[in-house]
């Protein structure tokens, strides 16, 4: 049992815990003030956020999903949001190559954050989808165009 991945694993886990108890509590914050609105546009955008995230949970590749979480908790921290559009369950790419796809999508991300990080939108997206050349993973909003394609492995 890796020790090490089970502690990181629970350390996002309570990452996303806490934001979205921050994000409760903007809400109830604006029901106590009487801006029902404002309560719920800030619930949708919420609600939409959480399920782009969620996403991640559908991915074949827990290795990836890990990744992906681990630097948006990262990111975060350093006050960078990295959103995650996802088209791709990611069913093709081989166990083999999931650790060395994880550490450059991963460096990708850092990459992007250092950019926006500062500026007067900290805030990203990795669009990741598929088609019949392999996985693209690609940032929107990273003041770069930035990605990476990922060959389709045939047998």
């Amino acid at each position: 049992m890796d020790y090490g991945v089970q502690a990181e694993t629970l350390a996002i886990l309570s990452a996303w815990r806490h934001e979205l108890a921050n994000e409760l509590q903007v809400i109830a914050g604006y029901l106590q003030l009487g801006r029902p609105g404002a309560a719920l546009e800030r619930a949708l955008d919420a609600g939409t956020r959480f399920h782009r995230l969620d996403r991640l949970f559908s991915l074949k590749t827990s290795g990836l999903a890990m990744a992906f979480l681990a630097e948006r908790s990262h990111a975060r921290a350093h006050g960078v949001a990295i959103e995650f559009e996802i088209g791709s369950d990611l069913a093709g790419v081989t166990p083999e190559s999931e650790p060395v796809l994880a550490a450059a999508l991963a460096n990708l991300l850092r990459a992007a954050a250092l950019r926006v990080s500062g500026s007067d939108s900290p805030v990203f997206s990795l669009v990741v989808a598929e088609d019949s050349a392999g996985y693209h993973f690609r940032l929107s909003n990273a003041e770069a165009d930035m990605g990476i394609v990922w060959p389709r492995v045939t047998p």
